[in-house]
């Protein structure tokens, strides 16, 4: 008896079916066997077809009205429909029969779980363990975690979750779910105690090795993440997981040519390649190698055309060769699958910009103000939208708008400031420039490429040296 089943979807049981169905349309009767009639309330369960299920227990019933078997799918049956009172009542009837059934309290819990009788269901998942083996204990200690977690006790949910690491300390989602505990209350520090524990007690334990290592990582502990991940890959070098996220913490550091190591080391281990190139196409493109980051965006999409950030990312790399008509139709496909997406119409609206198709990028623009206000980037480019077209007005009044979403956008008041000056407003573009320049000195560079005059102005050279930091910045 299970609350989950398999069933091969073979011909013998497509023609019991069939038999059933007709045996139904012409109100017959036929002898079924226990099992015969299981596995055919079975088929209409995977199908998701209660109401034959339920002539199917009906007629099992009928037949069989002692079967434990059949009264637990007619249990299952009303709790898919949602009467979990009523399943409830089926499930203790059964008890009566079958008393030493752990299968009964277990399937009681989960109801009593959705009922939010948290501590009954917690009851049922202890019963539950006095009729199962012991290995099979740590399943059941993380169950009885995900109630105290409903409950919102996280301390009593991680004492289960570590009964579980100690009851199999091999049990990856016992790990995972303790971890996952520690985050909510920010205690990711006593996680990494534990699981020195665990490695104290057995060091070639690769998944306690593994999860302090996303512990340091979720500290921002790169270098320590890093030497974790290398112990729990000393120990299984086909742990594709400490791979990619060994991978994470170089690209969290910015050390890119570092992550595509253990990127490129990964694929030997897994089918699943396509977050694995995606991500070294990522590498590259910081690198700022293009092609071959274009190259491993196109083995993205091998494996699968509705990666829309491949797309995108490929269209961003044709870009910065040069070849925007060419990366613009990537960006299209990219947008074409996921439509909604703002950071892919803002890179679209900027390569229609650099094609001087300036009509269709305001107009994308004008869309972005009120989905994607917070991005400084859209006020960056739709100002430079105008600024190209001579109306210093327009991109002053964009850029003050953006400002006031966005006090803190240094490169707003810088690029403020330049077109102010432009437009001969000194005294509001020095104070804007004076603000920009105490909040993030070196970032006037970008001010002064993208309004290359501003730095032969003795004025603005004048200020920006008065504002340089002693120390560099």
């Amino acid at each position: 008896m299970s609350g989950e089943f398999e069933l091969e979807n073979n011909e013998q049981i497509r023609k019991e079916v069939a038999g059933f169905e007709a045996m139904l349309r012409r109100n017959e009767e036929k002898f079924y066997d226990v099992e015969q009639i299981e596995s055919i309330i079975n088929y209409y369960l995977q199908q998701g077809d209660l109401s034959r299920a339920e002539k199917g227990v009906a007629v099992g019933l009928s037949q069989h009205p002692t079967s434990a078997e059949l009264k637990f799918k007619k249990a299952q049956i009303q709790s898919r429909k949602g009467l979990y009172r009523d399943a409830l009542n089926s499930l203790e009837d059964l008890e009566q029969i079958e008393s030493t059934n752990p299968e009964i309290y277990l399937f009681k819990a989960e109801i009593l779980s959705e009922l939010q009788e948290y501590d009954e269901a917690i009851s049922n998942f202890l019963h539950a363990m006095n009729y199962m083996e012991e290995e099979e204990h740590d399943y059941i200690y993380i169950d009885i975690a995900a109630e105290y977690q409903n409950k919102g006790d996280f301390e009593k949910a991680r004492q289960y979750l570590k009964k579980a690491i100690r009851k199999n300390p091999y049990n990856d989602l016992a790990y995972l779910e303790l971890l996952f505990t520690m985050q909510i209350d920010e205690r990711v520090e006593e996680a990494i105690d534990f699981f020195q524990q665990v490695i104290d007690h057995d060091p070639y334990n690769y998944l306690a090795w593994y999860y302090m290592g996303l512990s340091y990582q979720d500290m921002e502990l790169y270098e320590k993440a890093i030497e974790s991940f290398d112990y729990a890959l000393v120990i299984k070098d086909n742990y594709v997981d400490a791979y990619i996220q060994k991978a994470e913490c170089y690209i969290s550091l910015d050390y890119y040519r570092h992550a595509i190591e253990p990127l490129k080391e990964a694929l030997n281990y897994t089918e699943n390649k396509a977050r694995i190139y995606y991500t070294l196409g990522e590498c590259y493109e910081n690198l700022e190698e293009f092609e071959s980051a274009i190259e491993y965006y196109r083995e993205t999409l091998k494996i699968s055309e509705e990666i829309a950030d491949a797309w995108l990312g490929i269209g961003i790399c044709l870009g910065q060769l040069q070849r925007v008509r060419e990366a613009l139709e990537y960006v299209k496909k990219a947008v074409s699958l996921d439509p909604s997406n703002g950071e892919y119409l803002l890179v679209y609206a900027d390569f229609l910009q650099e094609l001087n198709n300036f009509k269709e990028a305001e107009e994308i623009y004008e869309i972005l103000y009120d989905t994607l206000p917070e991005n400084p980037d859209l006020w960056l480019d739709a100002s430079a939208l105008y600024y190209k077209l001579d109306d210093y007005q327009k991109a002053s009044e964009i850029l003050n708008e953006g400002m006031q979403i966005l006090p803190y956008a240094v490169d707003l008041k810088y690029r403020a400031a330049g077109i102010m000056y432009l437009r001969g407003f000194s005294q509001e573009a020095i104070k804007l420039l004076v603000e920009a320049l105490e909040i993030e000195y070196s970032r006037h560079q970008e001010m002064l490429e993208f309004f290359p005059e501003l730095a032969f102005d003795p004025l603005i050279i004048e200020i920006i040296n008065h504002y340089k930091p002693t120390h560099g910045n």
